[in-house]
């Protein structure tokens, strides 16, 4: 009997946990705000998923002088502060402590990738973009804008890529 209770109970964990990140997907759409990067697409082809544009935003390279506190290690957590300039979300503000923001700022998580002598790199995770099959080379002409969706949160997702 108990063994019975205890399967179900770890039955029921399993569907609660995979019910609960699809709906935090989801919700990044009703809760999140979404805000425009600029980028500059390559169009390589996945075997395994099909086609897909990877994404390199302007924000994933900032000048160190927009830096605040110490310089993490590689890999660590950081918080980039975002502000909406004529349409577009660019970098005002990098740290690895979280930093506040006021109406039309927004902050991204991200990922300390290294640094040069007048830029740091950051990696968001979102990188890739999944276009339909056959169609990945139209987005690599040209550059687009990304819209992002990004939850209070801090989870985030590309919605689609747009013509500037």
């Amino acid at each position: 009997m108990m063994k019975r209770w205890l399967f179900s109970l770890l039955v029921s964990l399993q569907v609660l946990y995979v019910i609960g990140m699809a709906g935090a997907y989801y919700a990044i759409d009703v809760f999140g705000e979404t805000i425009q990067l600029k980028t500059a697409p390559v169009d390589p082809t996945d075997l395994f998923y099909g086609d897909y544009v990877v994404v390199n935003y302007e924000i994933s390279t900032i000048s160190k002088e927009k830096w605040v506190g110490d310089e993490p290690k590689r890999n660590e957590k950081v918080y980039v502060k975002v502000k909406q300039n004529k349409g577009v979300y660019e970098a005002e503000a990098v740290s690895h402590q979280r930093l506040g923001t006021k109406e039309g700022e927004v902050l991204l998580t991200g990922q300390y990738k290294g640094s040069t002598k007048d830029e740091v790199r950051i990696r968001y995770g979102i990188e890739r973009f999944y276009v339909e099959e056959n169609t990945g080379r139209s987005f690599e002409t040209s550059e687009r804008l990304a819209k992002v969706a990004v939850a209070p949160w801090g989870q985030k997702k590309i919605v689609e890529l747009v013509d500037p």
